[in-house]
């Protein structure tokens, strides 16, 4: 929709069985798409302004069978039967935020622990919130809370 007053254009758009690991070599800003190798479904809310682009990008995505590539210190590719991503991007302040996301895992998988501890915790799923960028320099992401539910299905939730 067009907004005259604030020579604002909003679009929604949705999409299905998107694999945003097959955009990532395209361009390097869009690099971080490899975490995520699997067909996504959803909707994107895309909000710009005639004189500056695109100011926000929010999304709602859902994805089955695949396997999200994890980055930094737990660098490894899990297998997951389904995730749900729910968050909005801010292209000027550089910051994406996840409101909420969560990812069940295939049966059998688990999470390595670099040393020292250095082990493998079997898990059946992952949640999580949190943010990155912002700033005049990308600082690393900082989780607003996390959970892990292991195959006991114990869980052991974080928040900050």
């Amino acid at each position: 929709s067009f907004h005259n007053e604030g020579r604002r254009l909003d679009l929604t758009a949705s999409f299905a069985d998107i694999s945003p690991a097959s955009f990532a070599s395209l361009d390097p800003a869009f690099t971080a798409l490899q975490v995520a190798d699997m067909p996504l479904s959803g909707k994107l809310i895309i909000g710009s302004s005639l004189e500056d682009g695109i100011d926000t990008i929010g999304f709602q995505v859902t994805g089955e069978d695949g396997t999200l590539h994890l980055p930094g210190p737990f660098a490894q590719a899990v297998a997951v039967e389904s995730l749900a991503l729910n968050g909005i991007y801010n292209g000027r302040k550089g910051r994406l935020i996840i409101d909420s996301g969560e990812a069940t895992l295939v049966e059998g998988s688990s999470l390595s622990i670099p040393a020292p501890i250095d082990h493998a915790f079997p898990l059946v799923s992952m949640a999580g919130a949190g943010h990155r960028g912002g700033g005049d320099s990308a600082p690393e992401p900082e989780p607003r809370r996390s959970g892990l539910r292991s195959q006991g299905q114990a869980r052991k939730d974080r928040r900050q």
